[in-house]
């Protein structure tokens, strides 16, 4: 018995040296992760509620939460950030009424791969049961984490994702454009831009060219007007006037996406298009402009629109 109560006490000992020497009093846990992204995409896509709602897991959960709260819900965990810095984000993350501060940073690889480092840390007890219950919590915690962190490099692996666009680098092909301008008080409506595009049509046939694409159109607001300019691809020269100049283009590269809706899908598809050239450094030698592939004179049906939208990069 007694050799029985030795074993058993060498055990114990045993056991809780290993508890004590494999369970730190602190606990820090990192995951880490790199997505093909842009740094101040995947900063926007991580920090920002209406942004995060697009990929973060369990969606059914996540809609629950205020927007203005900037809380996420998965698995039993409550997910607050309350500021971000300009490389790095604080996420307090909240579970049966404890809260445990954790730090996301992010680390520009290239200009489009991202590393992103979460890390929180656990202070343990010295009570050996508590130390494996706080163990066993970080586990826990880490799997989530790793879950989400899953979910966002699935989602921002795909541009079109994160731009709700596809956009593709090609060269310039229509050099050569016969343009003209209009000022107007407010915005042009449709009606005000085919008028334009009418008057250069009939300008071209009048001086034997050929047109060789679609009407491109360019509106720039400034804070007493906008102006509108109409330019359409030609074969050859034309006599230029006060209303109708040749405009070149250079023929370099040029990003260019294709969309289908009325105004109001193409005015995102311009603000996300800006949020691709400021993420990835784009400088722009010419100004954007799209192509108006469906004549929307003829087509009533604004989800039918088909615009082509490019932007002109070095």
């Amino acid at each position: 018995m007694k050799k029985l109560l030795i074993g058993l006490l060498i055990f114990l000992i045993l056991f809780l040296g290993c508890i004590y020497i494999l369970i730190p009093a602190r606990i820090t846990v990192t995951s880490i992760n790199t997505v093909s992204a842009s740094i101040n995409s995947t900063q926007r896509y991580l920090s920002d509620k209406p942004d995060r709602i697009k990929w973060w897991p369990g969606n059914d959960t996540v809609s629950k939460a205020d927007l203005e709260s900037n809380i996420s819900f998965y698995r039993g965990y409550n997910f607050k950030i309350p500021h971000h810095l300009s490389n790095s984000t604080i996420v307090l993350i909240t579970k049966d009424s404890n809260d445990i501060n954790s730090s996301i940073i992010f680390i520009k690889l290239t200009i489009d791969t991202t590393l992103i480092q979460w890390q929180y840390n656990f202070q343990t007890s010295i009570n050996p049961i508590k130390r494996i219950r706080v163990y066993a919590e970080a586990r826990d915690l880490k799997n989530t984490i790793d879950d989400i962190s899953k979910d966002f490099k699935s989602y921002m692996d795909k541009p079109e994702n994160v731009y709700n666009l596809r956009i593709e680098n090609k060269k310039v092909k229509d050099t050569l454009l016969l343009s003209t301008k209009k000022i107007f008080s407010t915005k042009p409506r449709i009606e005000d831009v085919y008028d334009m595009i009418a008057k250069l049509k009939d300008y071209i046939q009048n001086n034997g060219v050929k047109e060789t694409n679609f009407p491109m159109l360019n509106v720039r607001e400034t804070e007493t007007k906008f102006e509108a300019m109409v330019a359409i691809p030609i074969d050859k020269r034309v006599k230029e006037t006060d209303n109708y100049l040749i405009k070149r283009m250079v023929p370099g590269n040029i990003l260019v996406t294709e969309i289908k809706g009325g105004l109001k899908t193409v005015e995102k598809a311009y603000k996300n298009f800006d949020y691709y050239i400021s993420d990835y450094n784009f400088s722009m030698p010419a100004i954007p402009f799209e192509l108006l592939i469906t004549d929307r004179t003829k087509e009533a049906d604004t989800s039918k629109w088909i615009t082509r939208i490019y932007y002109p990069v070095r």
